[in-house]
């Protein structure tokens, strides 16, 4: 019986899966609606009040989706006054919803990469997985890869796309 030789792993092909990079950190919305009168007028010293008043530790070790409902008008003043809140508390916090806070840390991981591993490497950027990435963390994986790989491809090994070739 003839020994079954792995192609793939012999080529050199490095695999890059960008699942590996998605953001470890549980993430939750926090709509400044709470701090309105009747959650849709802002009234300072009611907002304020509530504020000073609202559990900040509770978010500890969380990253926070600073936002406020689409349809509600803020003063920049109150994203501003949370914003030290948080601070205050050493609290991580973004602008915008749970997805959009979570699509932006998954694009700094990637774009944080240390790309040195990959220098004159045929590189696949696996395209399957449980967690559909963005096309911004496929460009941003594409940039970080251009000036370094050998050839970029897009799929898995068994059906990559080529993109790119020095």
């Amino acid at each position: 019986m003839s020994e079954i030789i792995n192609k793939v792993a012999k080529s050199g092909i490095i695999n890059i899966n960008l699942e590996d990079y998605v953001p470890k950190d549980e993430i939750i919305n926090f709509n400044l609606k709470q701090f309105l009168h009747n959650e849709e007028i802002l009234i300072e010293n009611e907002f304020r009040t509530k504020v000073k008043g609202y559990n900040f530790k509770s978010l500890k070790n969380k990253v926070v989706g600073l936002y406020c409902d689409e349809n509600i008008i803020l003063p920049m003043w109150a994203f501003m006054l949370i914003s030290c809140n948080l601070k205050k508390h050493n609290i991580t916090f973004l602008h915008g919803e749970k997805k959009t806070v979570f699509n932006t840390l998954w694009l700094k991981n990637v774009k944080s990469l240390d790309a040195s591993a990959f220098v004159n490497k045929r590189v696949i950027v696996n395209g399957c997985g449980n967690i559909k990435a963005s096309e911004e963390i496929y460009i941003a994986i594409t940039e970080k890869l251009f000036d370094v790989a050998k050839s970029i491809m897009f799929g898995e090994a068994c059906s990559s796309v080529p993109i790119y070739k020095q």
